[in-house]
């Protein structure tokens, strides 16, 4: 899951920063990889399902997977709030 959440923040970012044409993100897959995503937080904000800490062997929480969804979650603000500028 932190891949997907990774693959998707550095999508969007690169979008939004020019380094990357619109035409060259499939903003479907990306927003199918950001919808698996939010499918995994619960009632209390916690993204489930990600390499949990200490060993990162099981599936449960950690905060890297909390700031990989965070970025992801940025990302995709930063770019719908910059379309709807244009």
């Amino acid at each position: 899951m932190e891949k997907t959440k990774k693959a998707a923040s550095l999508l969007l970012l690169r979008v939004r920063g020019g380094w990357l044409l619109a035409s060259y993100l499939d903003l479907a897959a990306a927003d199918h990889m950001r919808a698996a995503a939010l499918a995994k937080v619960d009632a209390g904000g916690f993204v489930k399902g990600v390499c949990a800490a200490a060993e990162f062997d099981s599936p449960g929480i950690s905060a890297e997977g909390q700031a990989f969804f965070l970025m992801m979650e940025a990302s995709h603000s930063r770019l719908v709030g910059s379309e709807q500028k244009e």
